[in-house]
């Protein structure tokens, strides 16, 4: 993650404080909530994108609940609307940690929640959910961007594709993930 003008340690250590806290208290949540958990397990099934949509809000609200009484009441619904989105697309917030910047780990385990992810960096949902989060913390305007490398992507693709004993050319999945959404090929 870039911000600028940059952060100073301490805020960028409470910020990676309240996301480790939150991600805490929305894992404790999605396994002890019943309704959270019933949620999750319809996501497995085949939903329309409607259905999708519905299950995310119902994520947030449940999450912002969760939040109330650890979080600051300006980030709860940022860090619900992150925690919902990577919900519903599969994508697991691991850890955030000090780096040249923040740096945040997202597990994907298929292509499809690597793709997921992609979506949310490319249309700016990332950069706007933490632009959020750090210019409330500064009480001033920042411009955040949120963004994984060319070769970082392409390497936890190739590992998540030989995994998965697909063989294919990655060009067309990242062709894919740029916009074609027709990509048919005859895989062995």
């Amino acid at each position: 993650m870039d911000v600028d003008p940059a952060l100073d340690e301490a805020t960028e250590q409470n910020t990676i404080a309240l996301l480790t806290t939150a991600n805490g208290i929305i894992d404790q949540l999605k396994d002890t909530s019943p309704d959270v958990t019933d949620l999750m397990r319809e996501l497995k099934e085949p939903v329309t994108k409607y259905r999708r949509e519905i299950i995310e809000k119902l994520l947030r609200h449940k999450f912002e609940a969760a939040l109330e009484d650890s979080i600051p009441v300006g980030m709860m619904l940022y860090l619900a609307s992150m925690f919902a989105r990577c919900t519903v697309a599969d994508v697991h917030f691991e850890v955030a940690v000090h780096g040249d910047s923040i740096v945040i780990y997202f597990l994907c385990t298929t292509v499809k929640s690597l793709h997921n992810l992609h979506e949310m960096l490319k249309s700016g949902f990332m950069d706007a959910v933490f632009t959020d989060i750090i210019s409330w913390q500064t009480a001033s305007l920042r411009t955040v961007h949120v963004y994984v490398t060319d070769e970082e992507f392409n390497a936890r693709l190739s590992v998540l594709s030989s995994a998965q004993g697909l063989l294919f050319d990655r060009r067309l999945l990242i062709l894919k993930l740029k916009g074609i959404t027709s990509v048919t090929s005859n895989l062995p």
